[in-house]
């Protein structure tokens, strides 16, 4: 449920199933995605990037559309992919304002990423607190 990927979050815990990485998503929490699905760098009518080929790379996942009629429509929710490779590494029709360079995917290629065991969901981040250090000068 939602609440817990609010806490998964703030612990920086692996995403298992796909209805955790909808729970965060709609929770305003991004994820970083690592795996060898590769995809087609041009989008379907509706967006979408078909499985091809194989990449060892993370994605981020930025959306999810779990609207009842796109549920309907493509037999789960999809999943929005920002890709690293800058705006023009694919083309196609988007669909919802997708940013350029990103693509959708269906649920069910997205359990098979996220089956992969490389996803995690992002939480807030601090930053890196300097730290005291013992004195190691030797003059």
């Amino acid at each position: 449920d939602a609440s817990r990927a609010h806490v998964e979050a703030q612990q920086g815990v692996a995403l298992r199933i796909g209805n955790e990485a909808a729970d965060a998503l709609a929770n305003g929490y991004g994820l970083s995605v690592c795996s060898s699905h590769g995809f087609s760098s041009r989008r379907d009518e509706e967006g979408i990037s078909r499985p091809k080929g194989s990449w060892a790379h993370a994605m981020a996942w930025i959306a999810v559309d779990a609207r009842p009629d796109t549920i309907r429509k493509h037999r789960g929710r999809l999943f929005l992919v920002q890709n690293s490779w800058g705006r023009n590494w694919n083309s196609g029709p988007k669909r919802l304002n997708q940013p350029d360079g990103s693509f959708w995917i269906t649920e069910q290629v997205a359990r098979g990423m996220i089956n992969s065991g490389g996803a995690l969901v992002l939480s807030d981040v601090d930053g890196w607190r300097r730290r005291e250090l013992p004195d190691f000068s030797v003059w």
